[in-house]
């Protein structure tokens, strides 16, 4: 506990300036994660710091919401609203203001839909990614993450190697700005021993050798096709946990080196991720984006430093595009006055988070369900490969990558593999499905929502074009399940108003030409089908 008495003596003997700036995200945690699992690192950095216990991702999907919390902007703003989309050219990244103002930036990313494809190294003087990570390890660490040796180097510790050493080579005389995004714990969970050894997860063991070899169906994994993830689930989850307590261990490795550097008590060290994941809300297991649950919108927010308020937590609702806005002052640093960023300054509740929350309302959406076995949702898959249109019986189906201009009919009541084509036989539902594709191009029948500290109010798409709204009062019902539009009719109306409106600025989604590279690798991932 060095490190917290010498950062606690720094804040109460004047409020230093900060110096230094680490980011520290963890891809695919959720929220309620840290309570959940022995994480004796992050603890600390909560205990020296202040933790807003809402904060939300714009999306739950990892490029689009790290790149809101690297650039401040919502994903309308940016340009990357999927996970592998790429951000617009002309943004404005926060290493780029740093970099600007002298500050030597670094980041090792282990996740390749977080790298320069998406312009994520925008602003970095040295910049790892998931490519990088690989040639330099070769075959020491793995490739196929569908077949993962329990005594492999772990992922998150050879990006904490690659992060301990650029930073051991930063110039000592000028600040920096150091980002690490770890890929743990990210489906399939397979932490390393010995925490692979320490839980039982026989039955998530047996769900990955049931699918080995057929990819292609693990969609029925996501959505529980005849109870598989259920009955996996416990131990699934286990191995989940697992792999959150060794990626805290890697970050335990962070902060002792900054701790030896001398370096803790004078730099601002932020811990968030990208998004949460699914463990059955919303029918969406060992997944997350498919549904804008709370369980994948939601996500840890911790700041430690000088100025701010020690071992404090907030209600304050915060979101990742809230980074910029307020690590620029708490830095000492101006805003370039050509940057309109969307988030806000979270500053007030760091120095006192005794500052009442505001009634702020904050904007998100869905992703695209990427799996067609996804029936319950309007639109699935993603415009470079199958996409279907889904009504309550059947889905009607194209394949732009291997049969354009084809299309196959699917009765997923009885073909949950969608497998069989019965288009022959129902000539009129293809007429009707093809009309409802008019009014949903593919990837437009996303999930919407508006939220404030107590409420929810999420806007799902229907086939005939419209949404149907149900608001949760998170109070009473985290889980969601309770429509209270009847009991909040004024809370509904001003929230239906204010999403409406955010909704109307949305860029349309357009076409996508697609990295096979990247495609690759997110079919790996558990992006594509």
């Amino acid at each position: 506990m060095g490190w917290l008495l010498a950062a606690a003596a720094e804040l109460t003997a004047g409020c230093a300036q900060p110096r230094n700036l680490v980011i520290i995200s963890v891809d695919t945690l959720r929220a309620d994660a840290i309570a959940q699992t022995e994480t004796p690192n992050i603890d600390r950095l909560a205990a020296a710091g202040t933790t807003f216990d809402d904060a939300i991702a714009p999306v739950p999907r990892t490029t689009p919401a790290l790149a809101s919390m690297l650039t401040g902007l919502e994903p309308g703003r940016h340009g990357s609203r999927e996970v592998g989309d790429p951000m617009h050219e002309e943004v404005t990244t926060l290493a780029e203001m740093l970099r600007r103002q002298g500050y030597t930036t670094i980041a090792v990313s282990g996740n390749l839909s977080a790298g320069r494809r998406q312009g994520l190294d925008r602003g970095f003087d040295h910049f790892i990614g998931y490519n990088d990570l690989i040639e330099i390890y070769d075959d020491q660490i793995y490739r196929d993450l569908t077949d993962v040796p329990p005594d492999r180097p772990g992922w998150a510790e050879a990006l904490t190697d690659q992060a301990l050493e650029l930073l051991s080579g930063a110039d000592p005389e000028k600040p920096y700005f150091l980002w690490l995004f770890y890929f743990d714990p990210h489906f399939l969970y397979r932490p390393p021993s010995p925490w692979q050894e320490q839980v039982d997860g026989a039955d998530c063991w047996q769900l990955y050798d049931d699918f080995s070899g057929r990819h292609h169906q693990a969609g029925q994994v996501f959505f529980n096709v005849g109870g598989v993830a259920e009955r996996a689930n416990d131990a699934c989850r286990r191995l989940y946990h697992a792999e959150v307590a060794y990626t805290d261990h890697q970050i335990g490795r962070v902060i002792e080196a900054l701790e030896r550097r001398g370096e803790l008590s004078s730099s601002v060290v932020v811990f968030t991720a990208d998004h949460g994941e699914n463990f059955g809300e919303g029918n969406l297991w060992f997944e997350h984006g498919d549904n804008a649950h709370d369980a994948g919108l939601s996500v840890p927010l911790i700041f430690t430093g000088p100025k701010i308020g020690i071992g404090r937590r907030t209600g304050q609702l915060a979101t990742l595009a809230d980074l910029p806005p307020t690590l620029l002052p708490l830095l000492g640093l101006e805003q370039p006055v050509e940057t309109d960023i969307d988030g806000m300054d979270l500053g007030p509740w760091l120095r006192d988070p005794s500052v009442a929350a505001t009634d702020r309302v904050v904007f998100a959406e869905s992703a695209t369900p990427i799996w067609n076995e996804a029936v319950t949702h309007v639109i699935t898959g993603r415009t470079w490969g199958r996409t279907c249109i889904n009504g309550p019986r059947f889905a009607l189906c194209v394949d732009a990558k291997h049969k354009p201009g084809e299309t196959w009919l699917f009765d997923h009541r009885n073909d949950p593999g969608l497998e069989h084509d019965v288009a022959s036989d129902h000539s009129e539902v293809v007429a009707e499905l093809q009309e409802a594709w008019r009014r949903w191009p593919p990837e437009t029948a996303r999930e919407r929502v508006a939220r404030t500290t107590r409420f929810k109010l999420v806007q799902r798409p229907q086939l005939d074009g419209s949404y149907v709204a149900a608001l949760y009062d998170l109070a009473d019902d985290p889980a969601e399940s309770i429509d209270v539009k009847s009991s909040f009719p004024d809370v509904y109306r001003d929230l239906e108003e204010a999403l409406d409106e955010w909704a109307s600025t949305l860029p349309p989604l357009g076409d996508r030409v697609f990295d096979p590279e990247v495609e690759e690798l997110l079919r790996v991932l558990g992006y594509a089908g």
